[in-house]
Formats: C-alpha cells, sequence, structure tokens
C-alpha cells in the first residue's frame, strides 16, 4: 500500500503564552506544532482556496468542522514533522494587565478591600509569552490521496493568530511502507511516538505529550470537539539536529522514507496507520 506525502518546507514564527501566579487559566503550550495543529493548518487553507465556508453542526455526521471534511476528501492518515535546525526559545514579556478595573464603583473597592491588598486590587500582572522565530522545519502528512500543492503554498499561519508561517518549499511523494520488527536499530529524524521505539545513544532529541491521532476515526472525533482535549495525547520524541535519533524498536511498525532537497526523511508509524 503506497501513501502520498506531502513535505512542507517552512520558517515558523511558533510561541505560546506563558502566565504567571496569581493570573488565571493557565494555557497548554506545546515546544513544536503538534500533527493536529499541521492538521487544522492545511484544512484551513484548504476551506480557503475552495470557498468551503458553509456553517457545521456538531449534529452532523462526520462532517462538523472544515477539517474533518479535509480529512474525509484526501484521507489524512498521519503527520509528523522535521526540524531543520535547533529549537531557538526566546521569553518576553508582552502584556501587562489588572487584577480588576481600575475605575470599579465604590461598593466594589469596599467589598474586596476587607480581604485583599491595595496592591493585589490593583498591581499590573506580567503575560510572558514564548517564541521561536527562526524556527525552520518540515511538516509531513501522509494521506490516501495527494494533496494539490497549492494547499500547502496558501498556508498563511499555524495554530493561534501570532503563528505565522512562511512556506518555501512543497514537494509532493509516494512511499511505501516497511514493516519492521521488534528489537531492530533504525537512524530517525522526524518526530514519531514513543512508545514504538527507544532512542539509543548517542541521540539528541526531545520528548513531548501532544495530541497525536493514527486512525481516521480519531482525527474526526478531535475535530468534532466532542472529546477531551487530553484524550488523544501521546508521547513523541522529536529528534534534534545534528545528531538525530538512534533507536531499537518495541513493536512491530512501519518506516516510511522520502528523499526532500538531497536528504532522506526517516520516521517510524503505527502499524493502525498502514493497516487500518
Amino acid at each position: 500500500m503506497k501513501l502520498h506525502i506531502t513535505a512542507i518546507t517552512a520558517k515558523v514564527h511558533w510561541g505560546f503564552s506563558i502566565r504567571t501566579f496569581p493570573a488565571s487559566g493557565s494555557q497548554r503550550s506545546f515546544t513544536i506544532p503538534p500533527p493536529t495543529t499541521i492538521t487544522g493548518a492545511l484544512a484551513c487553507a484548504y476551506a480557503s482556496i475552495t470557498n468551503v465556508n458553509r456553517e457545521y453542526s456538531t449534529l452532523e455526521q462526520p462532517y462538523t468542522t472544515y477539517t474533518a471534511e479535509f480529512i474525509e476528501e484526501f484521507g489524512i492518515k498521519y503527520a509528523t514533522m522535521h526540524l531543520i535546525e535547533p529549537i531557538q526559545e526566546h521569553t518576553l514579556q508582552t502584556i501587562r494587565y489588572f487584577t480588576m478595573p481600575v475605575q470599579a464603583p465604590k461598593t466594589d473597592i469596599e467589598k474586596v478591600s476587607g480581604h485583599m491588598k491595595v496592591s493585589e486590587m490593583f498591581a499590573p500582572i506580567q503575560v510572558g509569552y514564548v517564541v521561536c522565530p527562526t524556527l525552520t522545519m518540515i511538516f509531513i502528512i501522509l494521506s490516501d490521496k495527494p494533496i494539490p500543492k497549492s494547499i500547502g503554498w496558501s498556508i498563511s499561519r499555524i495554530g493561534s493568530k501570532e503563528s505565522i508561517i512562511s512556506v518555501h518549499t512543497v514537494h509532493q511523494k509516494e512511499a511505501q511502507p516497511v514493516k519492521i520488527p521488534t528489537d531492530e536499530t533504525l537512524y530517525i529524524n522526524t518526530g514519531y511516538i514513543a512508545s514504538l521505539a527507544e532512542p539509543q545513544p548517542p541521540a539528541r532529541y526531545i520528548i513531548e505529550r501532544i495530541p497525536i491521532p493514527i486512525i481516521k476515526d480519531e482525527w474526526l472525533q478531535w475535530y468534532s470537539f466532542k472529546l477531551h482535549p487530553t484524550t488523544l495525547e501521546r508521547n513523541m520524541v522529536i529528534p534534534l539536529p545534528e545528531e538525530y535519533v538512534s533507536a531499537r524498536t518495541k513493536e512491530q511498525c512501519y518506516r516510511v522514507s522520502i528523499w526532500i532537497e538531497n536528504e532522506q526523511l526517516t520516521t517510524i508509524i503505527p502499524k493502525e496507520v498502514v493497516e487500518s
């Protein structure tokens, strides 16, 4: 079974908010864009260039969002990424806000003044922002049908409105997944699910828990907004340049390799991706 592969080389202004106590509502943050964000960005571009702008209902099946329609249209199987350069994060202060309105009615001030200090009522709280301004990477999307290049070129942002993206190249390939048995050592330079293989020294990588759907039903359920955000989270090993990772497989899986700009990109994927 051959899979169609879309590989998008891009420079990403990737960032996420951080809040300090006692600011409310801690926010999830990821070092790199997760597979769901990559697919969502493609789906947004697809909706823009095909004028898919109708209203959706959570009662509809299977299309509860335009992303679900995109997944069904092209048979999205899996998504991962390859880091071209090291992650360089910077922390910035971007905003300050007050814990309550300055011009609050007198009755409100009297009500809270008994158990709050003036500094707690009006002191500005700093909200930080972590950003990777030079994160260059290759997004890799595996699908049953080829995704038009125009969709890859039409991505303007990824994730939050602050995370803009500059697409450099879009490649389309075909690859035949190769079944890999347990206890085989492979060189891997793209993100993979940690339960599939154990990194062996020397290796350079980080492990992050992010949402990673692996079958179509999981993709559709994720974008139906009926699942808890952590339901489909899995640990992902993210190989870092220049060493990347040698890993020994812990269970049967499939290897997928493609050549992009004179470099072989290799990852391993769960057998469910290929066999489902």
